[in-house]
């Protein structure tokens, strides 16, 4: 009896410097049950609480297990997003709100799916948690992440701008729709063909128009579908807009290319008459002028 006595006083100490249940069992060779009766029979948190004066933090290992098994129905389903959150310190639930909030931007909806609760604490504790130093640091290498997989610059941002307005401005409606006229007989209302004088019958010129397939066609530049009474239609996107957008980028009228040329003249030589250096470029035009009128004020 000496001997379990001692054994629970050292699974007390273990206890005390932070180890678990079940290690503390492993370590003095005895049934996990057996320490978790310790710890019930001789309140050990109850004795911590008071030298603390707080509640302590630790839980029992049958409430771990059950939220672990709670967590499971929340795993993320992202493979990549699930390896990066496994090497990281946080709880289970930690990692669940970095996955959902790194997919949603939304603090409240991503605390939600991770911790439950009401709709009022999520939206206090979620964005309480987004001060968390090691929460943040998980999210940074998520966005990193996230933005090497895109694999896009600026200049990948651009080009695919300018093709994009380019199609614009240069789409065909001939690509989209097929039109012309063709000869076709007339029947009278019973459905019998007409015939002329001659016996032969008579055919007439009738305007048609039949749409694309759909896998023939750059579906981006359509606008609007529709079909009516008078048949279909379609409308593809404003041209005036991109060639707004080209005109700009480009500088495809003259006097925008002079404009700025001058513009930038006239700074090179201001900056050389007030003794700076013009490739700086670091005053406007508006303060140059005001130097200048000042000086000549001064002269005169």
């Amino acid at each position: 009896m000496a001997k379990a006595n001692e054994k629970a006083q050292k699974a007390k100490e273990l206890y005390e410097i932070g180890k678990k249940l079940v290690d503390i069992a492993n370590e003095l060779d005895v049934p996990a049950g057996t320490v978790r009766r310790w710890k019930s029979t001789y309140k050990w948190e109850g004795e911590q609480c008071e030298r603390s004066g707080k509640k302590t933090n630790k839980k029992s290992e049958r409430s771990v297990k059950d939220e672990r098994k709670e967590d499971k129905k929340h795993e993320p389903i992202d493979k990549e997003v699930r390896e990066v959150l496994s090497n990281c310190e946080l709880t289970d639930k930690q990692k669940l709100f970095c996955a959902c909030y790194s997919r949603t931007k939304n603090a409240v909806q991503s605390y939600l799916n991770a911790y439950g609760g009401t709709y009022n604490t999520a939206g206090t504790e979620g964005h309480r948690l987004l001060k968390n130093p090691k929460i943040k640091a998980e999210l940074d290498v998520l966005r990193r992440i996230k933005m090497e997989n895109l694999l896009l610059s600026v200049d990948d941002v651009m080009s695919d701008l300018v093709d994009y307005h380019m199609r614009i401005v240069f789409a065909d409606m001939g690509e989209y729709v097929e039109f012309g006229s063709k000869k076709e007989k007339i029947y009278t209302k019973s459905g019998v063909p007409i015939v002329d004088d001659n016996g032969e019958e008579v055919v007439t010129d009738v305007s048609y128009m039949k749409l694309n397939s759909s896998d023939q066609v750059d579906t981006q530049l359509i606008k609007e579908v529709t079909q009516g009474q008078n048949g279909v239609s379609i409308k593809l996107v404003d041209k005036g807009k991109s060639f707004d957008w080209l005109d700009k980028y480009f500088e495809v009228h003259p006097a925008d290319r002079r404009k700025r040329d001058y513009d930038n003249k006239r700074l090179e030589m201001l900056g050389k008459d007030s003794g700076e250096d013009s490739n700086k470029g670091s005053k406007d035009l508006s303060e140059l002028l005001k130097q200048r009128s000042e000086r000549r004020g001064k002269i005169e």
